[in-house]
């Protein structure tokens, strides 16, 4: 068996090559032939591009590593494709006589695809610097005794790590010369810089993690709307009907209220955000946790020469992103 130089072709996307390996299974003629159902393991990493030729038992352990192979006809191979990042690569096979049968694909994205549009979604900001300038805001206290202003910013720092943490996930996916443990291991550098003493360790259980971040998000917003809904009554309950108020002082009072609506309308379109990122790292976690980042395909020798062809293209997950990002 011989591994031919593999070909790129110029491909339009930035960070996906397209490639082949052509492996050229030589056969041995019958006269040499020993013993029927030999088996051999063809291994191929992707990462280092490196390919390494085994025979193996009937129960797939090494026996021998082979430089120059030859095998027997009715001989069984295992191409074992190794540090195969599914999210980011499919692989194409092809053979002269009849395609190979496949032990390791079968991963399916459709379900999750409708649901993710972008790296990054709009309104994620609550938008510190619209909180209303007057004094009766600054001295406002939350229903936990904090001030409103550092509430809304701690608030705002969460949701954008929400985004940044999503954005990287996928990122990390859509590359395919990241294997899985790096992977997460990214992920939870990147979660562990979200300090908030509620939160649990991400390394020690992610889902839990997400879990708690989700009901972390939904209690702030609940104590900013109480407080914003409470400071608003005050505002227009402060009104004394006794006294006539200057033009200028129910302009203010006006302003305020409305700024106090834009805030809430801020805080639910950010926080709903938030909160459809969170269940996005719920989906792809989980997604990535089931991924198999080795691929294994089982042929069965029967001409004198085989020509298997090995085709490295874009998967249909980045496809789509790519789709909808174009849109």
């Amino acid at each position: 068996m011989k591994h031919s130089e593999h070909t790129i072709d110029q491909d339009p996307i930035p960070f996906m090559r397209i490639q082949y390996l052509i492996l050229a299974l030589l056969v041995l003629m019958p006269v040499l032939q020993i013993s029927a159902q030999d088996r051999y393991r063809v291994s191929y990493d992707y990462d280092s591009d490196f390919v390494q030729y085994f025979l193996i038992d009937k129960d797939n352990q090494v026996v021998d590593t082979l430089v120059k192979p030859r095998f027997k006809r009715h001989s069984l191979v295992e191409i074992r494709l190794e540090n195969i990042n599914p999210f980011a690569v499919k692989v194409e096979t092809a053979v002269q006589e009849e395609d190979l049968i496949s032990g390791g694909q079968g991963f399916n994205f459709s379900s999750l695809l409708g649901g993710i549009n972008s790296f990054a979604g709009n309104n994620l900001q609550l938008n510190v610097t619209d909180l209303p300038d007057s004094k009766v805001f600054r001295e406002q206290k939350d229903t936990r005794g904090g001030e409103v202003s550092n509430s809304y910013k701690e608030l705002n720092n969460t949701i954008t790590n929400i985004s940044a943490l999503r954005s990287s996930l996928i990122a990390d996916l859509l590359n395919p010369k990241m294997d899985k443990e790096n992977i997460e291991a990214r992920l939870m550098d990147l979660a562990n810089a979200q300090i908030d003493a509620r939160l649990p360790d991400p390394s020690m259980n992610f889902h839990l993690y997400l879990a708690q971040l989700e009901k972390t998000v939904i209690e702030d917003k609940s104590t900013l709307e109480a407080t914003i809904e409470s400071l608003a009554e005050e505002i227009e309950g402060g009104t004394d009907t006794a006294k006539v108020l200057s033009r200028g002082t129910l302009t203010a009072r006006r302003n305020t209220l409305g700024s106090l609506e834009k805030i809430l309308e801020n805080l639910n379109n950010s926080t709903n955000a938030g909160l459809r990122n969170i269940n996005e790292l719920k989906s792809l976690y989980t997604l990535l946790e089931a991924a198999d980042f080795e691929q294994t395909y089982d042929y069965a020798i029967e001409a004198d020469e085989v020509n298997i062809e090995l085709k490295f293209v874009q998967s249909e997950f980045s496809a789509e992103l790519d789709q909808d990002e174009n849109e």
